[in-house]
């Protein structure tokens, strides 16, 4: 996986990259690599945690979250690290309900199947976040 974000990373045009990550890589003290990776090479712009039935209906029910990153101009070092802006905002959100539930049965009007409140709220935020 860290061959495919340094891939991305690096040869992005627009720099910048949405990633879904199972939540283990966000938390477990294993993959404290993996992030240490992902931080040195880009910023952290949100991170958008997806409810558990979010896939249920495809067969996996893997607790999951969007994350939007942007690469960096340097990468992220020891020496460089108190230079960089701390002031940096990183929006955070947790969806709730997708619309369905975890068997797969439609939780949501019709008129919100396509996109439930929550999900219409947290792009709308994350868009004035981003200044689009």
């Amino acid at each position: 996986m860290a061959r495919l974000l340094k891939v991305f990373l690096k040869k992005l045009l627009y720099c910048k990259l949405a990633i879904l990550l199972p939540d283990g890589v966000l938390a477990n003290s294993s993959m404290q690599d993996v992030r240490d990776w992902i931080l040195r090479w880009a910023r952290l712009k949100a991170v958008v945690s997806l409810p558990q039935e979010t896939f249920r209906p495809y067969g996996a029910a893997v607790k999951t979250s969007v994350v939007l990153l942007e690469k960096r101009d340097i990468p992220l070092t020891a020496e460089n690290q108190l230079e960089i802006e701390q002031d940096d905002k990183i929006y955070m959100a947790r969806i709730d309900d997708i619309g369905y539930d975890s068997s797969g049965r439609i939780s949501a009007s019709e008129d919100e199947v396509n996109e439930p409140p929550e999900v219409r709220k947290a792009i709308k935020d994350l868009a004035e976040l981003l200044g689009r």
